[in-house]
């Protein structure tokens, strides 16, 4: 998902709470429009990178948001409980949820791990922020096209009110504050990852820990 503001560009990165921005946004009257991407399903343009709207950005302010790897993985799994979704994305696509998946949670992830995806959350989240890889020192760096501001799900609300207050856009921040929480899903994990499989999975999302000064 893209949005285009008058003065700002959001790049959403799934589950990394970019329904409720649009909602907050929306109540806050703030003019945006949502494109569709040339050649692509609505699926894909609802997932693309920063690239794909290259040309309608200007002089506006770009942002995205990232989090926590662990809870990343965590709001992936009870989204595909909520809605299947792991049924869905395993033909055509193929996706790495469904290769690893189980209603387990716990499980899921040991997978993730064992099929050496645990870089996935990092890959999802740079990649549409505008990031590229390094290929000879095997490193994520900021691409020409990279979003200028990177906030944190964890503190989505004051994150969003700050770079819209940055860019300029005319709204009231209180209007933002308020909006209530979006797509909460009811999904409950049974059993917490332990300590060592946390660490697994931040250590092979390094560069997104040390992002989010962790």
């Amino acid at each position: 998902m893209a949005l285009i503001l008058p003065r700002s560009v959001m790049i959403h990165v799934p589950k990394t709470g970019g329904t409720w921005c649009a909602e907050a946004i929306k109540r806050a009257k703030i003019p945006f429009e949502e494109p569709m991407i040339p050649g692509s399903s609505f699926v894909q343009s609802r997932h693309c990178t920063i690239n794909a709207v290259v040309d309608r950005i200007g002089d506006r302010l770009t942002f995205g948001f990232i989090r926590h790897p662990m809870t990343w993985l965590r709001s992936q799994w009870k989204y595909n409980i909520d809605r299947e979704a792991y049924k869905k994305w395993k033909k055509p696509y193929n996706h790495w949820t469904a290769k690893c998946w189980s209603l387990d949670y716990i499980t899921f992830v040991k997978r993730i791990i064992a099929k050496n995806k645990a870089h996935i959350p990092t890959n999802e989240m740079f990649k549409r922020l505008g990031f590229v890889v390094n290929a000879a020192e095997k490193r994520w760096e900021r691409g020409p096209h990279a979003v200028k501001f990177i906030g944190r799900t964890e503190f989505l609300s004051g994150d969003l009110i700050e770079v819209l207050a940055r860019a300029g856009e005319k709204f009231d921040l209180h209007v933002v504050a308020q909006t209530p929480p979006m797509r909460v899903s009811k999904a409950k994990v049974n059993r917490e990852p332990s300590r060592k499989l946390v660490k697994k999975i931040e250590q092979s999302n390094s560069q997104i820990m040390d992002l989010l000064n962790l």
